[in-house]
């Protein structure tokens, strides 16, 4: 089986068997990770205009943070909306995003080889592909439960006080899941590299966590889990 097989579980049923078998959590937990993920993709898809861009390093983005636990995150999103009956277009986004990641994970490890035939701008449009996969995939999201999933997302990704009070209890299972390396399980979530070297998910954390502090040290606000549960706190004892 193929590294981007592995990762991104080409040969996998339509839903996958973790998410047969594990009780879905409730829809809102998923659409904040997945929105993230697309924050992902694009940082990705910026690093390639570099003059010489880090392939290898860009490759290792599609396996650490909320990348790492897409394929659970967006099956378990089409189960919800297979259960609205809006299954066949939410499968078909499914199958169009993990094939483009697929595409462009072999894109990425040809190029870091020094392959000529791997274009950056087939790179960039396989993200593009992948993110309009996901656009098409949150629309089977009811209106409300997207609301709530972006203003999650907003806040972790530039957290102000408000947001912290409001939405403390989903930042902290948000933070818990991202650190998990997958939907709210245990941090076992990994891939094999071309080179056959398995990424666990303490490694996905870290380079997760690594990220997060370079995107909030730009935006002047450092927002740190016990921050976090500080205001959960502050909100528990205002009640």
């Amino acid at each position: 089986m193929s590294p981007s097989c592995q990762l991104f579980g080409a040969d996998a049923s339509p839903f996958d068997k973790y998410v047969k078998k594990k009780k879905l959590e409730p829809l809102e937990t998923y659409v904040p990770a997945v929105l993230l993920t697309q924050d992902q993709f694009r940082d990705l898809e910026k690093s390639l205009e570099f003059e010489k861009p880090r392939y290898d390093e860009s490759r290792s983005l599609l396996r650490s943070g909320p990348a790492s636990s897409l394929r659970i995150n967006i099956r378990a999103v089409a189960q919800y909306a297979s259960s609205s009956g809006q299954g066949k277009a939410a499968s078909d986004a499914v199958d169009e995003c993990l094939r483009a990641l697929e595409d462009l994970d072999s894109l990425l490890l040809q190029a870091s080889r020094n392959n000529p035939s791997a274009s950056v701008d087939v790179m960039r449009s396989k993200i593009s592909v992948a993110l309009g996969a996901l656009d098409n995939l949150l629309q089977t999201v009811p209106s409300a439960v997207l609301d709530k999933g972006k203003a999650i997302a907003d806040a972790y990704r530039t957290p102000a006080d408000d947001y912290e009070v409001d939405n403390s209890a989903e930042l902290v299972c948000l933070d818990s899941k991202l650190a998990s390396g997958g939907g709210g399980g245990a941090g076992a979530c990994w891939a094999t590299a071309g080179n056959g070297e398995e990424h666990h998910g303490d490694q996905h954390k870290a380079a997760y966590v690594c990220a997060s502090k370079q995107r909030r040290a730009r935006v002047g606000r450092p927002a740190t889990r016990e921050r976090r549960e500080a205001a959960a706190g502050r909100a528990a004892v205002a009640t």
